[in-house]
């Protein structure tokens, strides 16, 4: 019988009052396009476009490599850009993965972007730099919002009443739709550690309150996030260089040191594009032509352990250069990189 109901068919009437109501697969309500099985848009690539689109149309008021501070821009992208594109997300549910691919790589797009990086440069490494989580926290952190919403309503709400019956038949397992809302933030809450808000809220109908419950659920995405990003970079050599200049999945001092001191913007610029240059870029066996010396990192050796006096020389100018031209903050940040 489900599999019939699953199904359209032009045999079967429906009516309220005298209306008669057309089965269609999907239909737009409020701007959002719903699908029988609550899924994205079919056509993910709509989403991706309204991403770009919305995303450049900022770069005329400064958001690109040589525009505003990668800190401000990134506040003028979760504000406008990620809410405008992704309107109703808190719906989606069973996101297929090529779906999700495509919009973590858009995402990559826009913070690379933003940041003047190299197209070949890793996302954590994008990521890193401006203590930034992927796009599916984002997606999870509305739908732990929307839960909010269900969980707070009033006892005498009709939507509070559904959410109730609907939570309480998948728990004892007598419900055999096995895809939506219920299922998918059961999923999440498990998945950062949250379970035992729900399981407090089905058993004794007591929540957080809305400050509460922001607070725990950023605080919970950040680490799993931090997490997940630690684990990748020690996966590959690429990040060697990287780890010890981003410890944490935090804005960059690098960054924040731009912000205190807008003059320092550009110096700021290419220390951020050197940090993030792959390790493969100097692990190739160098051989030094003035010492004839052997590294494995051109960078670091020329920069302090070459022993000839001419490349000294010019590494102590270059020192020098730098803390007369942009003082003596920027020539310690410089230093401890």
């Amino acid at each position: 019988m489900r599999k019939i109901l699953n199904r359209l068919s032009h045999n079967r009437r429906w009516c309220y009052g005298s209306s008669a109501i057309e089965e269609v697969s999907s239909y737009k309500h409020l701007g959002l396009l719903q699908t029988k099985r609550m899924q994205p848009p079919g056509d993910i690539d709509s989403v991706v476009n309204t991403v770009r689109g919305t995303f450049f149309s900022l770069s005329n008021i400064g958001v690109h490599a040589s525009g505003l501070n990668p800190l401000t821009a990134l506040k003028l992208y979760k504000s406008i850009v990620l809410p405008r594109a992704l309107f109703g997300c808190d719906l989606w549910s069973d996101i297929p993965v090529h779906s999700m691919r495509k919009l973590e790589v858009i995402h990559h797009f826009c913070l690379k972007y933003m940041q003047g990086f190299r197209k070949r440069t890793r996302s954590d490494a994008v990521l890193g730099m401006l203590g930034e989580t992927s796009i599916e926290s984002f997606i999870d952190l509305q739908k732990l919002n929307f839960l909010f919403g269900l969980c707070s309503s009033r006892a005498n709400y009709v939507v509070r009443y559904l959410f109730l019956q609907r939570l309480y038949q998948y728990r004892m397992h007598c419900s055999v739709v096995h895809k939506g809302f219920i299922p998918d933030i059961t999923r999440i809450l498990h998945k950062y550690g949250l379970s035992d808000y729900l399981d407090r809220f089905a058993e004794y109908s007591v929540f957080p309150g809305k400050y509460v419950w922001k607070s725990v659920c950023k605080t919970a995405i950040l680490c799993k996030e931090e997490q997940s990003w630690r684990e990748r970079m020690l996966l590959s050599r690429d990040f060697d260089r990287f780890r010890y200049v981003q410890t944490d999945l935090s804005p960059s001092y690098i960054w924040k040191s731009a912000l205190r001191m807008p003059g320092t913007f550009d110096i700021s610029y290419h220390l951020a594009r050197l940090c993030t240059l792959n390790e493969n870029t100097f692990h190739n066996e160098f051989i030094c032509s003035k010492c004839w010396s052997s590294c494995d990192d051109e960078l670091k050796h020329l920069l302090s352990d070459c022993d000839d006096i001419g490349v000294r020389n010019t590494v102590n100018h270059f020192w020098h250069d730098m803390q007369r031209q942009f003082g003596e903050n920027v020539y310690r940040l410089v230093k401890k990189f």
